[in-house]
């Protein structure tokens, strides 16, 4: 998870203007750090309901999550699009 936490971080650097880049950098910690505490209770609250059903359902948003990124031409073409500007910059 570290690792792709770094790629995510340094992809949406790269991408955002200087000049909203504290603002986007703000909005992703308190996305991944802010929120915890709540994705956590609702899972918690889940797993006193019926814990089969919460790991059935967060594998099938797993899923469905990486189904859709494949289907999306911009999520498969991420990759060459920073390959392509890091050597044309050079």
């Amino acid at each position: 998870m570290g690792y792709v936490n770094i790629t995510f971080i340094t992809w949406i650097q790269s991408r955002t203007p200087g000049r909203l880049l504290g603002r986007m950098m703000s909005l992703l910690m308190f996305a991944s750090m802010g929120l915890a505490p709540v994705s956590m209770a609702v899972a918690g609250a889940l797993m006193d309901l019926h814990p089969t059903a919460l790991f059935v359902g967060a594998g099938g948003l797993l899923g469905a999550v990486v189904v859709l990124s494949w289907l999306n031409p911009a999520v498969r073409a991420m990759g060459s699009a920073m390959t392509s500007a890091d050597t044309s910059s050079r």
